[in-house]
């Protein structure tokens, strides 16, 4: 695709010159940046995807197959905290390369699933699926959360007064209580 110069010349002066724009339809092709994406909860994570396609697509974000669709200009709110839930982002590398970006904020057990990020011309359609994980930090590193709370409560501690060891040994960790995974849009 693009524009191409054609130069006709037998010898005699003057040469003539034509210049042609040419432009392939093609129904669209998606791939997914990661298939299997992995992020904690109360995180947020970002889904990417590529889009190739001519005359220009129409690109969204499937959740759940179908349960939710999301456009570029659709807003979600959490519940929770009243702010955006999901965030769409397209950028257009080239006349017909798109890159798609979501990003889910705020992770709850009930956004972990399958993704679809899809595209539609008057040629075809095509989608690719991105599966979101719970990477659940303590089940990967459970000591070095436990360190992490406890060098947290010692230097609280510290600040306090003077420290004895003993005397802050195999304090119960605290426990962490869920928020609401409610969202509308």
């Amino acid at each position: 695709m693009g524009g191409y110069l054609c130069i006709a010349s037998n010898g005699v002066p003057p040469s003539v010159s034509k210049r042609y724009d040419v432009q392939i339809n093609f129904s669209p092709s998606v791939k997914a940046g990661n298939q299997l994406v992995g992020a904690p909860v109360e995180s947020h994570v970002m889904l990417q995807c590529i889009v190739e396609a001519f005359p220009t697509p129409l690109n969204g974000w499937y959740k759940h197959d179908g349960e939710l669709s999301l456009f570029l200009g659709v807003e979600c709110l959490d519940q929770t905290i009243r702010r955006r839930k999901y965030v769409i982002t397209e950028e257009k590398l080239n006349v017909f390369t798109w890159q798609l970006n979501l990003t889910v904020k705020n992770l709850q057990k009930s956004d972990f699933g399958a993704y679809l990020c899809s595209s539609i011309n008057a040629l075809g359609k095509a989608d690719a699926r991105i599966r979101l994980n719970d990477q659940d930090l303590q089940k990967l590193h459970p000591r070095a959360v436990e360190d992490k709370w406890e060098l947290s409560f010692l230097a609280s501690q510290l600040l306090k007064g003077p420290y004895h060891a003993d005397q802050y040994r195999r304090r119960p960790r605290p426990v962490v209580g869920s928020r609401g995974s409610g969202w509308e849009c």
